[in-house]
């Protein structure tokens, strides 16, 4: 917002004194309006900058946590487990700096809300990821394709479904899209509707295997595996990555309630 104001400050000074100099407001007219776009440019730069910063800064501290060893001890697993919550503590806290950037460039507090959102969202703290990612800007499609799948978690897949199709245009430039897209239909028992988003996603990724695969599967009535789309798949269905299954699976071995977040989904086989 500040960066705005300023931009058409100096627009307005520039208007009226080359309009004087030039003898006419109509001389002051593109001299204000090329200080206007330059100085905003130079100025939503600068802020764009320091929240890519501030970014870094954060992931360098969730980064600080790949390399550990497997621990061994029940003793080495909590330390790791307090040294990841610590970790993620601080990069949240580095974050939750950039909202002071908000007071001067648009959008900032969305993309901030955005990247907390993601962060809850990868542990499966569901209902916090949903406060931050309502506030994500509508057409970041990676927040909005969470919130649908969090829909389709609590069974609401029209309420899914009807945010994955008003994504389409920022989301459909990435195939992943279109699987998360197909997926939620099919689970939710329809599999003509996710042909067709398919069929959507093929007319601008025709060279997509994942996206073919999950098509010829659908059509033939076959089993549907998503690891095609993967790594980028677990972003959205943490639950779905190796380790989590492995942990969910020892704890059924050991005779313990796998570590479940709210959530977890598990729908009848869809219709045919």
């Amino acid at each position: 917002m500040y960066n705005l104001l300023i931009s058409i400050a100096v627009g307005a000074v520039l208007f009226v004194v080359t309009g004087l100099i030039g003898g006419s407001w109509l001389a002051g007219a593109i001299p204000a309006l090329l200080g206007l776009g330059i100085v905003y440019f130079l100025l939503a730069r600068r802020s764009g900058q320091q929240l890519q910063a501030i970014m870094e800064r954060a992931m360098a501290e969730f980064q600080s946590l790949e390399g550990h060893a497997q621990p061994r001890t029940q003793r080495e697993a909590n330390q790791l487990m307090a040294l990841q919550k610590e970790k993620i503590k601080a990069g949240r806290a580095i974050m939750e700096e950039g909202f002071k950037l908000s007071r001067w460039q648009f959008l900032v507090d969305q993309q901030i809300h955005a990247q907390l959102g993601a962060i809850e969202y990868m542990q499966q703290n569901y209902d916090t990821a949903r406060g931050h990612l309502e506030k994500a800007w509508s057409r970041q499609w990676q927040a909005q394709a969470m919130l649908a799948c969090m829909d389709f978690r609590d069974r609401d897949i029209d309420a899914a479904l009807t945010r994955m199709k008003a994504t389409e245009g920022p989301g459909g430039s990435d195939a992943l899209f279109w699987g998360i897209h197909a997926w939620i239909a099919y689970k939710g028992g329809q599999r003509e509707e996710a042909l067709a988003v398919l069929s959507r996603g093929l007319e601008k990724h025709e060279g997509s295997a994942a996206l073919k695969g999950m098509k010829k599967a659908l059509a033939n009535k076959k089993p549907v595996r998503m690891d095609a789309f993967a790594p980028g798949w677990y972003q959205f269905f943490p639950e779905d990555m190796p380790q989590a299954k492995e942990a969910a699976a020892n704890a059924r071995k050991h005779g313990q309630a796998p570590n479940q977040r709210r959530g977890g989904y598990s729908f009848p086989h869809p219709r045919r």
